[in-house]
């Protein structure tokens, strides 16, 4: 079984299942897909991260780049900017997709890496049939980025991502081929992802950041791996709900079941609209707190204990009543993605 928003990219999957895969060869090919075809969603240059369930044991990684290592406060200032800019070259964090995909082929695939990532060479170099919706978010981002980009900067994604002789997005159902995309996986799938850090694509990248004024350096993506997570979890109604630790913002799921529940056992049955309301209220309290808290592991000032803390879910569900609230984020003691989930004959899932 292969789930994704795009059927090309679930078909990726499924033909490495058919051809021996498990699992986790067809998450790496589905997930590789998807930054051909919905490139306005993820790219190469994005995050991952992604639970597995191998052998009736479960993994976690994270795949989320820090910022570069030239990058500071005062940088940003220099550049005239009152806050962190987000877009351009200032805005950019080491990527670390590709080094999710080629961490879960090493320790868990079946098949050859650079098996798995020939749909999407093939869908960048033939091309692919763009969709509705691809094309309505494209031509909204097209419009964006051309009216608040520097012209020099517009014209390096527009040469990139859109058709620039015709200047405006692809429209539904054109074809659209990526042969320097397509060049680029096949580099990453030959050297298994070593170019991408450490090799000659890490050199174009510095590069270009180095020749627009960027601070993504090659020394940072040669420093970087993606990390091995303990997973996190809560109970709700009798499941195990598990998810990612911060830095990702996954425990707001866990958070908001644990409101949710604590919200249960003091109301009444809840049914129809009031279910509704309880599930929304539980969720904008959750999210008002991860916005609030939820950084760097190494600079949170509060623990992931705090934040699934079942007195905290408690005294959160309090502040749920019949109106729908604008929540402040609460006071604790001292002390534009994509999704895909694949499973196999075996009982492997990545999520």
């Amino acid at each position: 079984m292969v789930c994704t928003s795009q059927p090309l990219a679930a078909e990726a999957g499924i033909d490495i299942l058919k051809q021996g895969g498990n699992a986790i060869d067809a998450a790496v090919a589905a997930a590789a897909a998807m930054t051909v075809v919905e490139p306005v969603m993820n790219g190469i240059g994005g995050d991952a991260f992604a639970l597995i369930w191998y052998q009736n044991r479960l993994y976690g990684i994270n795949g989320s780049g820090p910022a570069p290592q030239s990058l500071s406060p005062e940088a940003i200032r220099a550049m005239g900017c009152g806050r962190m800019p987000s877009d351009g070259w200032a805005s950019v964090t080491v990527p670390g997709a590709v080094s999710v995909w080629r961490q879960l082929a090493r320790r868990f695939g079946r098949l050859p890496f650079a098996e798995c990532l020939q749909p999407a060479i093939s869908y960048a170099r033939k091309g692919f049939d763009v969709t509705p919706v691809i094309s309505r978010i494209w031509e909204k981002e097209y419009k964006k980025f051309q009216d608040n980009l520097p012209d020099s900067l517009f014209q390096i994604w527009a040469t990139a991502f859109s058709d620039a002789e015709n200047l405006r997005a692809p429209l539904s159902g054109e074809r659209w081929c990526q042969p320097d995309q397509g060049n680029t996986l096949e580099e990453i799938a030959r050297s298994e992802g070593e170019s991408f850090y450490r090799g000659d694509i890490a050199r174009q990248i510095h590069d270009a950041f180095r020749n627009a004024g960027g601070f993504l350096q090659q020394s940072d993506l040669a420093a970087y791996e993606a990390s091995w997570v303990d997973p996190i979890a809560t109970e709700y109604h009798g499941y195990t709900v598990y998810e990612i630790p911060p830095n990702g913002h996954g425990i707001v799921t866990l958070m908001a079941l644990n409101i949710l529940s604590e919200y249960e056992q003091n109301a009444c049955q809840l049914t129809g609209d009031d279910r509704l309301h309880a599930q929304i209220e539980a969720l904008k309290l959750a999210f008002t707190d991860g916005l609030h808290t939820i950084t760097d592991p190494a600079y949170m000032s509060v623990s992931v204990e705090q934040l699934l803390s079942r007195h905290r879910a408690d005294l959160r569900s309090r502040e749920i009543g019949e109106q729908a609230l604008l929540p402040a984020p609460g006071s604790f003691t001292s002390g534009g993605t994509i999704y895909l989930c694949t499973a196999d004959g075996e009982g492997n899932m990545v999520s």
